[in-house]
């Protein structure tokens, strides 16, 4: 089994996965503009989001779940997100969509997927009230 880890960010949450022989893409942002957020370098190479075995979304936030960013993928990668998400992706004519609440435990090849909880702010300093 190959037992090698190779992490390469790719911008903002997105990082490629590389691990026990799978691909994982993390919140795919592979455009160079969401809303405010805006990539200076140059393009994302498509060999990063190529011959993916999963997609894990962590939220629903726009910067998170990019839809136009997502249909640059196969539509048979398996993708890992919030239960209740499923119908937005269905949409784009993706079938293999494991929806998961909070603990859910979900095997892919030699490796578990777990969901947890992460409190995550919607207003972001300067832009929006400092709230603890």
């Amino acid at each position: 089994m190959d037992r090698s880890l190779r992490l390469t960010y790719i911008g903002h949450a997105t990082v490629l996965i590389e691990m026990d022989g799978l691909r994982l893409l993390t919140d795919p942002l592979l455009r160079n503009r969401v809303s405010l957020l805006r990539r200076f370098p140059l393009p994302i190479d498509p060999a990063f989001y190529q011959d993916i075995d999963a997609v894990l979304i962590s939220h629903l936030h726009i910067d998170h779940l990019d839809l136009p960013s997502l249909q640059q993928l196969d539509r048979d990668t398996q993708i890992f997100l919030p239960e209740g998400a499923g119908k937005y992706l269905g949409e784009l004519g993706f079938e293999n969509l494991h929806q998961m609440k909070i603990g859910d435990t979900r095997a892919l090849g030699p490796i578990t997927i777990r969901s947890t909880y992460a409190k995550h702010r919607h207003w972001r300093y300067p832009l929006g009230p400092v709230v603890d």
